[in-house]
Formats: C-alpha cells, structure tokens, sequence
C-alpha cells in the first residue's frame, strides 16, 4: 500500500532552521532559571570551607579562585580580602597581593587592622632583605603598623613590629 503525501505536507516554513537554535536558548533560559529560583549557587559558609580545603591540600591557585568570589559575595568583609591576598602571595605576587590589601587597608591608616599588620610585615621584611636606606619605605612600614595596633588581635603584633621599624628604619 502506497501513502501518497502531497507535496505541501513535506515542505517546511522559512523558519524551521531557527527551531533547533531557539529550542537550545529556552533550555538554556529555564536551566539557568531553575538554579537560580532553586538556590544552587553556593553559600558562603561551602565556600569558605572549599577555600580552607584548598589552602590545608596548598592548592593556593584554587583558593584564590574561592576567596575571589567570597569577596565579591561579600564585599564589605576584609578578611575575605586578607585570606585572598594572603593567597595570592604563595603563589608569588606579591604586588597583586599587596594591591588587594591597601584596598582594605589603606596607608591613611583606617582599615582593618590584621591587613594593616600583613602590610607593615611585608613592608619590613622586603626593606630588611632589600633597601635598608627606603625611608619613605619605612615610614609607610610605620604606619601600616600604627593602624595595626588600633586593633586588639594585632595589637601585640604591631607592636613587635613598630619596634623593629623604629630600630631599623632610622
């Protein structure tokens, strides 16, 4: 038994090459819908804990990766900024590391006190190993160090290193 089909039923509209583009965009459109409306980004507390993960297996590029987006989740909490920087330093960039600090910490001397107190220690162990005769180093060392005893948890740190910039930086 022959089916005979007329010639207009074969025939697709103009549009029929678009269809399989604009199936693939819903798709996309209602999966990223779904994550979202389900809450599937990660909480901070799972990130924290990924990025602690990283550092104890001293995997700094993924951790790096993590306090990354911490602080851009949370904004407003330098300690994201120092772990990050802290981070950013065991794998050698420093410059960058001390970038993200001063962001937290700026020489004006408010800020947070721990970033305050890694910034002074950066500073004095680069112009001890470095240019003794840095006196502009040295009194940015001072004053990260100053900001740095406004806080009670670096307060005996900062301290100590007031000490040996006062020492060794005149």
């Amino acid at each position: 038994m022959n089916v005979i089909v007329a010639e207009s039923e074969t025939e697709r509209p103009a549009f029929w090459p678009a269809v399989p583009a604009v199936i693939a965009i819903l798709l996309c459109v209602g999966l990223t819908a779904a994550v979202v409306w389900t809450g599937a980004e990660p909480s901070v507390a799972t990130l924290q804990a990924k990025a602690a993960a990283a550092v104890a297996r001293h995997d700094d590029r993924t951790a790096v990766l993590y306090y990354r987006h911490l602080l851009a989740l949370e904004p407003a909490q330098p300690a994201h900024a120092l772990k990050l920087a802290l981070a950013i330093d065991r794998i050698g960039r420093r410059d960058e590391a001390i970038a993200v600090l001063t962001a937290v910490a700026p020489v004006a001397g408010s800020g947070f006190g721990p970033a305050h107190l890694q910034l002074a220690d950066w500073l004095v162990s680069g112009l001890v190993l470095g240019s003794k005769g840095d006196r502009a180093g040295w009194d940015i060392a001072r004053r990260h160090a100053k900001a740095a005893q406004n806080d009670p948890a670096s307060q005996a740190a900062a301290t100590a290193l007031l000490e040996i910039v006062d020492g060794a930086g005149r």
